[in-house]
């Protein structure tokens, strides 16, 4: 099970206790027929929406062309070591908990165009994970002006500072900053 699964049945949750909270609240006999059926209404759909979002489901039968992204561990002594060799980096500072970070990954790195551009452009791939608070992380961060996640950015050859992207991203983001930087060796 994925992070972005669990997230899923999180969310499932809220929905089915907001459907229950609806039913019990609006649909007693002191409410008119009007409010009891709106009560009712809301109560499917939240429930329906509920039990969707959080059922199991099945990955994707591998056809062979299956693409993902290998993340390496963040730290600067990385980032340092493939800034030597000329690299393109891009970090994601993220956390388990965070679930604008777990949305970008999953619009972001299920994109086959997104895969296909890191892997023609050699880019490397950083995770600076910050479930648990890192003080490296926190001060990587700071030096940036950030005090919370999703903070994204890509290490850029000849570049002396990153290119920092939005909070919240999309495939298109992601290709456009892409776009007119060097090819990694």
């Amino acid at each position: 099970m994925g992070e972005y699964d669990l997230l899923n049945i999180f969310f499932s949750l809220v929905l089915i206790a907001l459907a229950l909270w609806i039913y019990g609240r609006f649909s007693g006999l002191d409410r008119s027929d009007t409010q009891r059926g709106v009560a009712k209404i809301l109560t499917v759909l939240l429930l329906a929406s509920g039990l969707w979002l959080g059922w199991p489901t099945r990955p994707a039968a591998d056809s062979g062309t299956t693409q993902s992204v290998r993340w390496e561990e963040w730290s600067p002594e990385v980032v340092a070591a493939h800034k030597a060799e000329g690299k393109t980096i891009y970090v994601d500072f993220t956390a388990r908990w965070c679930a604008t970070c777990q949305t970008n990954k999953k619009a972001v790195f299920s994109s086959k165009e997104v895969l296909q551009e890191f892997q023609q452009r050699g880019i490397v791939t950083l995770k600076a994970d910050w479930t648990n608070k890192d003080a490296r992380i926190t001060q990587a961060l700071a030096a940036y002006g950030r005090s919370a996640v999703p903070f994204n950015l890509i290490h850029v050859p000849g570049r002396e500072e990153p290119l920092i992207l939005p909070e919240l991203l999309t495939p298109g983001i992601v290709l456009e900053a892409l776009r007119d930087l060097p090819k990694s060796p």
